[in-house]
C-alpha cells in the first residue's frame, strides 16, 4: 500500500514593509533642517573640562602671560606655536622659555611666615614638591591646547595634527616623546634636585578611628558655643560626616545630596511589631567624566541605614528629622512620634514614605565644601586633637567601621 501524501499549503502573508517606506519626503525635510542646525554646532576636538579645572587653566595661563609680557617682554602665545615647530631653532628656544617659567615659579614662590626670632617673619618657599610643578605644567599644556592652539588649528585645518600638544602622565616613562614629555622629564631630573623638591607626597595618610569620629560629632553639639554655625549647617555637617564614615565616600560626592537620592520607609519588626524608619541612600560618585556613555553602574552606590541605639550615629533619624522640618513628605507629619504612629500599616510590614514632587530636587543637607572643611578643622581644634586630621582621613579604613 503506497503512502498517501497530504498537500499542506503554506498560508500566504503580506510582505513585510519597511517602516520607513513612503516617508522619503518627510525624511528629506528633516535632513535639510538638521543639517542647518549641525552647521551651528561644530564638533569639538577635545573633551570638556570641569569648571574647577577650567578655572585652574585660566589662572595658570594668566601667570604665564604676566611673566612673559611684563617680566621677559615677549609674546607668550608665540611660544606655544614655536613649540609645535619641530626641528627648528624656535622650537628649541620655546622649550627653554617653558623651563625658564617653571624655574621662576619655584624660585619666587617664597612668602612671609611668622617665626620666633627677632625678625618676627621670614621668607619661606611655598613650592616644595615636584608634583606642584608637574601639575602646573600639565594645566598649562591643556590650557594652551584649548586656547592658542585651537585657534591655530581652525585657521590652518590642513595641518591640524601639527598644532597639538598633549600631556602624557608619568614623566619617568622612558618611552615618552615630544616637547611636553621632555619638559616633564626635566622637572624630575634637573629642577627637583636644584631646589631640593620632594618627589613624595607631603602628607601621611592617617586613619580617623570610630572614636575620633564619635568625639568630633559629640563636640559639635556639646561645644556649640565654640563652633558657631546655623542649625541647618550643623545638622548637614553631622550627617555628611556620618555618611563619609559609613561608606568612605569622597567629601564632594556627599555634597548636594537631594531628596530624590533618599528613600525613606516605615517598617514593622516582625519580632516585636515595633515601627522603625529605614533609609536607602544613593550616592553618585564624583571625579567621573560626565560626557561618556555608561556601560556599568560603578558611578553610583546605594546603601541602607536602620535605627541604632546611639543617637549621635543614627543617620536614619537625622534624615527623618530634617525631612519633617522641611515639610518634605507628601503626607505632612508634625513630629517624629507622629511619623511613627500615624501611617496605617495594617497587614503589611513596609510602607514607603513619598516626598512632595517639588522637594525631590532640593538638597536635603546643603553644605559647601569650604564650610565643611572649616567646620571639621574647628571641631578638631575645640575637641583637643593634638594633630589636625585631614578630612580625607575619614575615608581611610572606612571598611573597618561597617559593622
Amino acid at each position: 500500500m503506497s503512502p498517501q501524501h497530504t498537500d499542506i499549503s503554506t498560508p500566504t502573508t503580506r510582505p513585510v514593509r519597511d517602516f520607513r517606506a513612503g516617508r522619503d519626503d518627510e525624511r528629506r525635510r528633516h535632513a535639510f533642517a538638521s543639517l542647518a542646525r549641525i552647521d551651528d554646532e561644530p564638533l569639538r576636538d577635545a573633551r570638556e573640562c570641569s569648571k574647577k579645572f577650567i578655572r585652574a587653566q585660566e589662572a595658570a595661563m594668566k601667570s604665564w602671560k604676566i611673566f612673559f609680557q611684563e617680566v621677559y617682554q615677549i609674546d607668550p602665545d608665540q611660544i606655544w606655536l614655536d613649540l609645535c615647530h619641530r626641528r627648528s631653532d624656535a622650537h628649541v628656544k620655546a622649550k627653554d622659555y617653558c623651563r625658564l617659567f617653571l624655574d621662576d615659579y619655584v624660585k619666587y614662590s617664597d612668602r612671609p611666615v611668622v617665626c620666633l626670632g627677632p625678625e618676627e617673619t621670614k621668607l619661606e618657599r611655598a613650592v616644595t614638591a615636584a608634583w606642584s610643578v608637574e601639575s602646573l605644567w600639565r594645566t598649562l599644556v591643556l590650557a594652551a591646547d584649548n586656547t592658542v592652539l585651537r585657534v591655530k588649528r581652525r585657521s590652518d585645518p590642513d595641518n591640524d595634527s601639527k598644532w597639538k600638544l598633549q600631556y602624557t602622565p608619568g614623566s619617568n616613562n622612558l618611552r615618552g616623546e615630544g616637547p611636553v614629555w621632555e619638559v616633564s622629564y626635566w622637572i624630575v631630573k634637573h629642577l627637583t634636585p636644584k631646589y631640593n623638591l620632594t618627589l613624595q607626597q607631603t602628607f601621611t595618610k592617617r586613619l580617623a578611628t570610630d572614636r575620633d569620629i564619635l568625639l568630633a560629632l559629640t563636640t559639635l553639639w556639646t561645644r556649640a558655643n565654640d563652633i558657631p554655625c546655623s542649625r541647618r549647617t550643623r545638622v548637614a555637617f553631622h550627617s555628611v560626616i556620618l555618611m563619609a564614615a559609613i561608606g568612605g565616600f569622597r567629601p564632594g560626592a556627599l555634597l548636594g545630596l537631594t531628596y530624590s537620592q533618599v528613600r525613606l520607609a516605615l517598617v514593622r519588626d516582625p519580632k516585636d511589631a515595633k515601627r522603625k524608619i529605614v533609609a536607602e541612600i544613593t550616592i553618585h560618585q564624583n571625579k567621573l567624566r560626565n560626557d561618556v556613555i555608561r556601560t556599568s553602574q560603578k558611578d553610583k552606590v546605594s546603601f541602607s541605614v536602620v535605627p541604632i541605639p546611639c543617637q549621635t550615629c543614627c543617620l536614619s533619624t537625622l534624615i527623618a528629622a530634617q525631612a519633617i522640618f522641611d515639610d518634605a513628605f507628601e503626607t505632612p507629619f508634625s513630629s517624629f512620634g507622629d511619623l511613627l504612629r500615624r501611617p496605617k500599616i495594617e497587614h503589611v510590614n513596609f510602607i514607603q514614605l513619598d516626598w512632595k514632587p517639588e522637594m525631590r530636587n532640593r538638597e536635603i543637607f546643603p553644605l559647601k565644601y569650604h564650610t565643611q572643611r572649616e567646620l571639621w578643622n574647628r571641631v578638631l581644634e575645640v575637641a583637643g586633637f593634638r594633630d589636625l586630621l585631614r578630612i580625607y582621613a575619614i575615608r581611610v579604613g572606612a571598611g573597618n567601621r561597617l559593622d
